[in-house]
């Protein structure tokens, strides 16, 4: 008998959205709610008056877990140091 397994992931910013793709990878059905519109949480740059503005994190340091955990992901980050 074949086990499937479910998650649901309850919100979408940087953590929520790191963890259901980790879970997505290895076969696990992910549903995710969020009270906002929109995935991302503070991780967004939306724009305010026509000008992009940062609500979440600053920078991504090298080595560090974030930057560790999106690379996991075959996301490399992108900036200037």
């Amino acid at each position: 008998m074949e086990v499937v397994m479910r998650v649901a992931v309850v919100g979408s910013g940087l953590s929520g959205l790191l963890c259901a793709a980790w879970l997505r990878r290895e076969g696990v059905d992910v549903v995710r709610f969020d009270r906002a519109a929109h995935d991302g949480g503070r991780a967004r740059s939306p724009l305010l008056a026509g000008v992009p503005m940062n609500l979440g994190p600053r920078a991504v340091y090298r080595s560090a877990p974030l930057h560790r955990s999106l690379r996991s992901l075959g996301i490399e980050p992108a900036g200037f140091v």
